[in-house]
């Protein structure tokens, strides 16, 4: 097996369709997070980053 086996080939009249989801909490998490890393708030910084992963996580879910 190998890659090509999961896409239809060139002559069939069926397209391939792929499902895709994107979810983000946005820029300013990654704002934020920069801001206290800079300040040398790690532990801060990496709760930041917990909770946005989690709320990204659990955003995903939801619209699943």
């Amino acid at each position: 097996m190998c890659i090509a086996d999961y896409f239809r080939s060139t002559e069939s009249p069926d397209v391939d369709v792929v499902a895709i989801q994107v979810v983000t909490v946005g820029d300013e998490a990654s704002r934020r997070f920069q801001v206290l890393q800079t300040a040398g708030e790690y532990t801060e910084a990496f709760y930041l980053h917990g909770l946005a992963v989690e709320t990204a996580e659990a955003l995903a879910e939801w619209m699943h």
